[in-house]
């Protein structure tokens, strides 16, 4: 497979003939190993045609948008929505939006992690862009019918996890500088492993406090889509029960502020300084307070999702039932946490136990 240059032009030519017919165009790349990946790309896609059909084609940027407006949009999730579309924005930014979706190669993919590596980037966010161009190029093989075969899409090796949780002295230390309000959904969500919007949206239908069963509660706006309900711990019960009868009239939303923000010394928002309920919709900047005056600068909201998992773990819960608590997609997720159970592996040892191995002889080894 040779790949020649047109004249004096820098730029190499794809020019080959298949079943008799003859292919030619500009590979617009000076270097040659891209051309010929690209050649190779061209006669595997009209091998293809020759067994599936032909396809239609589509542009990068054209099925970019499509599968933000057909796939992504109608989830219903706003803020998933301005993250995709961010990510996208970028994407086209390394890749030209007038590409055709059959001449994205592996070449274009390791451009994409130079790309993002240059900036500055971590392994993790580059997979998650590459984890967009994957979904993207799916989409085109499966529901569109613009592409007959995905190029390969490898993720870069991440480091481990380091899993920061809280101990109980720095629980007590955060918990103390918290405002009332904030303080009890930061309760609620080490009680139960709620996300921040989990605990931000819950609203009191979906709170269960039937007198004679352990009180439950359904999140309905999960990362996953998945509709999600989990038992809570008897102090949290006993804190929702008091929040429940003292709640404000007509107000659905289970956590609020009424405290005033001269806690913190600010004045900012009025109608906290009233005492009239808001619902927390930003709670950020109030957490960025409270993590400074307790002194714990490495600490965010997802550490006390961390720490529910972890203590759960260190209890002796076993990882799958961890696994449904948290409503991971895959058990994989919640295997970080594996490695804080207590004897996790004795149980597999002590099976060798009352095994007698032959004895060695003398002089052996």
């Amino acid at each position: 497979m040779t790949v020649p240059r047109r004249g004096d032009s820098p730029y190499y030519v794809i020019d080959f003939v298949y079943k008799g017919r003859r292919y030619k165009q500009s590979a617009n790349t000076r270097v040659k190993a891209e051309a010929i990946a690209m050649e190779a790309e061209w006669r595997k896609k009209l091998k293809a045609e020759d067994i599936y059909g032909p396809t239609i084609d589509i542009t990068f940027g054209e099925a970019a948008t499509r599968y933000l407006e057909t796939v992504i949009a109608p989830r219903g999730r706003p803020k998933q929505t301005r993250q995709t579309q961010n990510r996208l924005n970028q994407l086209l930014s390394m890749l030209p939006g007038d590409l055709s979706v059959q001449r994205i190669t592996e070449i274009h993919v390791a451009k994409i992690k130079e790309a993002v590596l240059a900036r500055g980037c971590v392994p993790s966010t580059v997979n998650r862009h590459l984890i967009d161009l994957s979904a993207i190029l799916s989409y085109c093989e499966r529901e569109l019918g613009a592409l007959v075969r995905k190029p390969k899409i490898r993720k870069m090796r991440q480091g481990p996890h380091k899993t920061r949780f809280l101990t109980p002295e720095e629980e007590e230390r955060m918990l103390s500088a918290a405002p009332l309000g904030y303080r009890e959904m930061l309760i609620f969500m080490l009680g139960t492993g709620a996300r921040r919007s989990e605990a931000m949206t819950l609203k009191w239908p979906e709170v269960n406090l039937q007198p004679d069963k352990r009180a439950t509660v359904s999140f309905l706006s999960t990362k996953n889509g998945k509709d999600h309900g989990v038992p809570v711990p008897s102090h949290v019960e006993s804190m929702l029960r008091k929040m429940f009868s003292e709640r404000p009239r007509d107000f659905d939303y289970v956590f609020h502020t009424k405290a005033s923000w001269n806690h913190f010394g600010h004045d900012k928002f009025p109608a906290c300084v009233k005492g009239d309920p808001l619902p927390i919709r930003n709670p950020d900047q109030t957490f960025r307070i409270i993590r400074a005056k307790a002194n714990l600068p490495d600490v965010s909201f997802h550490t006390l999702r961390h720490t529910y998992a972890s203590r759960l773990v260190m209890a002796g819960v076993p990882i799958f039932e961890v696994c449904k608590l948290l409503n991971h997609s895959s058990v994989e997720q919640t295997m970080r946490y594996a490695h804080l159970a207590p004897n996790h592996l004795d149980g597999a040892v002590s099976k060798l136990d009352n095994v007698q191995s032959i004895p060695v002889a003398d002089g052996e080894a």
